[in-house]
């Protein structure tokens, strides 16, 4: 009787490219590397880490379909300031960016955004106040001049959760940049003048270490958004 072969299972352990790319983070966490710094070439990590070049290429591939690793042609390979997380964590693409959409998130940022203000109160530095500050009058120079304002706005909530000193809330800057992006989408030039306002306020706030007065700010600040996105004439949604 011939004997039969055992299947193969394939999850059984990880393959040489999963370890390859597991080796790579490693490496990266080892040296303390940040968005920005470049890899060793392919000949030196493939000499370092034990593998062919062929298994280097096809991990690399991976973490930068992971967005922890970006691959400039002719440069080099570099650590990506998307620090590992989705374009689209929480998976928007696929839901209508409407009244609703932006209720639901303004909901969950009221959750979380005005005790990341209080803490970037506690926290930031100097030099990250400077930053903040550049950042509302930029966000309020391009309002008044009509201009697309939605990179500014995105980056001033971003400057605020890197002055909380919180590395995981940093990590949740992609819901808050979300709702900027669905907001500035759908509001009138009333809701993004007010906006400019309590930019301010929070602003003054954080660079005065007042905490209390930075939550409040921000929690103002959600409250009067979501105000705007329940009385918005119900075409919209």
């Amino acid at each position: 009787m011939d004997s039969q072969k055992t299947p193969i299972d394939m999850n059984s352990k990880p393959s040489r490219t999963n370890e390859t790319a597991e080796k790579l983070i490693s490496f990266i966490l080892s040296l303390n590397m940040k968005e920005g710094d470049r890899l060793p070439n392919e000949a030196e990590l493939s000499s370092m880490l034990k593998v062919s070049r062929s298994t280097l290429r096809e991990a690399i591939k991976q973490l930068v379909g992971r967005n922890i690793l970006d691959v400039k042609q002719g440069s080099g390979t570099y650590i990506s300031s998307k620090r590992g997380i989705p374009v689209d964590p929480l998976g928007l693409t696929f839901l209508a960016h409407n009244k609703k959409l932006a209720m639901d998130l303004i909901d969950v940022r009221i959750m979380l955004e005005p005790h990341i203000a209080a803490a970037a109160a506690i926290h930031a530095t100097e030099e990250e106040c400077q930053e903040l500050l550049r950042l509302s009058s930029l966000h309020a120079s391009l309002i008044c001049a009509g201009e697309d304002y939605q990179d500014a706005d995105t980056k001033f909530h971003e400057q605020i959760a890197k002055c909380s000193g919180n590395a995981v809330l940093v990590n949740l800057i992609p819901i808050i940049s979300s709702s900027v992006y669905v907001s500035t989408t759908i509001s009138d030039m009333d809701f993004r003048q007010t906006s400019i306002r309590y930019h301010q306020m929070i602003t003054e706030a954080i660079c005065r270490k007042d905490f209390l007065g930075a939550q409040n700010a921000m929690l103002a600040h959600l409250n009067a958004s979501r105000d705007y996105f329940i009385h918005m004439d119900d075409t919209v949604s």
